[in-house]
């Protein structure tokens, strides 16, 4: 099976998931200024209790969006649950 094609001058919209390390956004979006090809949009997932403030100016829009009870973006995958008593995560698919 192979990918479809795009045309190379589709939008492209780019999603990132963001926790603290306020510099390390700061570059994301910096590098993606430098591009030759920007992004139509670029949308924040705020996994903290304060939107980014002072990020960098860019010729498309950014967009933060606060996600609520966000873990860190290192923190642990999909939870499943596990044992013969699951307790309050009886919802969650068994591994």
């Amino acid at each position: 099976m192979t990918a479809p094609h795009l045309a190379s001058d589709a939008p492209v919209s780019v999603l990132t998931l963001a926790r603290g390390r306020d510099k390390h956004l700061r570059n994301v979006i910096l590098g993606l200024a430098q591009q030759t090809r920007q992004p139509a949009e670029l949308i924040i997932g705020v996994m903290q209790n304060d939107l980014y403030t002072d990020l960098p100016d860019t010729d498309f829009p950014v967009r933060q969006v606060l996600i609520e009870g966000g873990r860190p973006a290192a923190g642990p995958g999909p939870q499943f649950c596990r044992g013969q008593s699951c307790g309050r995560d009886a919802d969650l698919p068994r591994r």
